[in-house]
């Protein structure tokens, strides 16, 4: 009776292998982006240039044709549309997660960081979400709280006003 009963959870757990496989497999034949792509040449004054570059998520199909962008040292761009328009897709391409499909060229002056959308709270203190796991520096501290507007929000909460010093 025992293995009868168990049979469906079986086969559902061996249906769940099959895919979870699949995908991994997926995942290792992906071909792999080469890191020449982009280079890191000196350029007074510019930040970030794209010229005539044609970028795709494989090595058929470009998603940008002949894309053209400068971006000068200092300056605030905002990357703006709808959903599905492109914005994350362009930023990929900077950060070198794309194919470079053509002899077109990406350059980056200086370094790059890029943050996701999601947000990475790890399951501590604010405190220490903000530190992580560097020495407290109390002016460095508070300058992120004004920063990222958390005064107000920390205000609400019961123990709030023992989490910043301003």
């Amino acid at each position: 009776k025992l293995p009868m009963a168990l049979l469906p959870m079986i086969i559902s757990a061996l249906i769940n292998v099959n895919v979870s496989l699949k995908r991994i497999r997926d995942f290792l034949l992906l071909d792999e982006i080469n890191t020449n792509d982009i280079s890191y040449e000196y350029t007074p004054g510019v930040a970030i240039k794209v010229e005539n570059a044609d970028l795709g998520y494989d090595n058929k199909e470009p998603y940008f044709h002949n894309l053209n962008l400068e971006v000068k040292k200092g300056e605030l761009v905002a990357v703006v549309g709808g959903v599905g328009n492109g914005k994350s897709s362009l930023l990929y391409g900077i950060l070198g997660e794309m194919h470079k499909l053509n002899s077109g060229k990406i350059n980056i002056n200086g370094t790059r960081a890029y943050v996701a959308q999601q947000a990475w709270i790890q399951n501590a203190t604010v405190k220490d979400n903000i530190l992580f796991g560097r020495p407290f520096d109390e002016a460095a501290y508070n300058q992120v709280l004004q920063a990222s507007c958390l005064i107000t929000d920390l205000n609400i909460m019961p123990a709030g006003k023992y989490l910043f010093l301003i």
